[in-house]
């Protein structure tokens, strides 16, 4: 045992001078790594934080700023001619309304209106949009009108639903003529709604542009047809019940 102990002294002598060195490099690097590399990446991740933290606060003020330059009436007027054009619900209402609007402005008589798919206005399947409404990015209530009228009434009907405030699309219309006078109409349609989004609640608050401003006005200059007020200035024109016997 002696012997192995004098063996290992023997071997370590020429390197004697080098273990303290060894030693506190090892402590070093064992406090490098326990301590010291721990200690800055915290700090790097608190600084990364403060950081990001000061974004949120400076684009809060941008927020702030935009939003404290801007009239609410104007806001609320927008609003409600954009909302009456593109409702963010069904509003199943209005669309009874606006063709009640129309036929008392033209003096056509709707004797018929079918939605195309009753069993989507209140079931989950209304909140599935089809290609053609994620490529429109709204959704869409199909129906069916069916009217009488002349000539001219039938003719005055087509341009008025289309330049209803509540958006009105006429996809089919088959026209036949009972007599000279009278003629007998039937539109496959579409309307429109859109929810509003909330996936846009966090996006940075920007200026409306010159044309977003200009379509905002060309919609509340649409009429807002209904049954008691056709329009401005346009008187309700009385037509015969055709459930009447």
């Amino acid at each position: 045992m002696n012997d192995v102990i004098r063996m290992i002294r023997k071997w370590l002598r020429p390197y004697q001078e080098f273990v303290l060195p060894v030693i506190l490099l090892g402590v070093s690097s064992l406090v490098i790594l326990v301590g010291v590399i721990p200690g800055v990446r915290k700090t790097y991740q608190q600084w990364n934080q403060l950081a990001a933290e000061r974004g949120e606060v400076t684009e809060l003020r941008e927020k702030a700023a935009f939003l404290a330059s801007l009239n609410e009436t104007t806001l609320f007027d927008q609003l409600s001619s954009l909302t009456s054009a593109m409702p963010i619900d069904k509003s199943i209402p209005s669309i009874f309304s606006t063709i009640d609007g129309v036929s008392a402005k033209t003096g056509s008589i709707f004797s018929s209106m079918q939605l195309a798919s009753p069993g989507s206005i209140a079931t989950e399947a209304a909140k599935r949009q089809t290609t053609e409404e994620a490529a429109l990015g709204s959704y869409l209530i199909p129906f069916t009108l069916t009217m009488e009228g002349s000539y001219s009434q039938l003719r005055d009907t087509f341009d008025t639903l289309t330049t209803s405030r509540r958006l009105l699309r006429i996809k089919n219309v088959t026209v036949s003529f009972t007599t000279e006078s009278l003629g007998r109409a039937t539109l496959s349609m579409d309307t429109f709604w859109a929810p509003l989004s909330k996936s846009s609640l966090g996006k940075k608050l920007v200026p409306l542009t010159g044309k977003e401003d200009s379509l905002i006005s060309r919609v509340g200059n649409l009429p807002l047809l209904s049954a008691v007020g056709v329009a401005s200035g346009v008187p309700v024109v009385p037509r015969p019940d055709p459930f009447s016997p």
